[in-house]
């Protein structure tokens, strides 16, 4: 059986993402004691606000062990603090402290750079199909992840 990985998608996604990730998140997060991993926490609670642990996992494809041992981290760091679920007495919330806010002020404008920078590759259509194409993609990954079989059809 032969695969070319030029035309492979899951190859060239995680390749595309590992570069990304090397050029922007990495270089920034580097200056910091934080792991890529733990900025993204800190990341999608400054832009999303107070979440569960489980919701933090699902928008970031995270599994939750590996949301468990950041939010252990960052609460011993003190950039996180953790109260009950009102909606869900199993269950807690987390949101940044000011330590935490503050460290997001520096880092956030970073974020929007990289941003700026590929969406700038990209026209307004372009950016759009991007965005349309991934959303598929994402929602049928999703549903792999879950099932963790492959469907044959299409």
């Amino acid at each position: 059986m032969e695969i070319d990985l030029t035309t492979h998608l899951p190859f060239r996604v995680a390749v595309l993402s590992n570069y990304i990730k090397q050029g922007s998140s990495d270089r920034f997060v580097a200056k910091t004691q934080l792991s890529s991993r733990d900025w993204r926490v800190i990341s999608v609670l400054a832009i999303q606000g107070a979440m569960t642990p489980a919701q933090i996992a699902d928008l970031t494809g995270l599994d939750r062990p590996t949301i468990s041992r950041s939010l252990k981290v960052l609460l011993t760091q003190n950039y996180l603090q953790k109260q009950p679920n009102n909606l869900d007495g199993r269950s807690y919330v987390v949101s940044l402290t000011k330590q935490g806010q503050l460290h997001a002020q520096e880092l956030l404008p970073l974020m929007q750079q990289s941003d700026a920078y590929f969406k700038n590759l990209l026209s307004m259509g372009e950016q759009t199909l991007l965005f349309e194409l991934l959303e598929k993609l994402e929602k049928a990954a999703r549903q792999l992840a879950v099932s963790n079989t492959l469907n044959e059809s299409n």
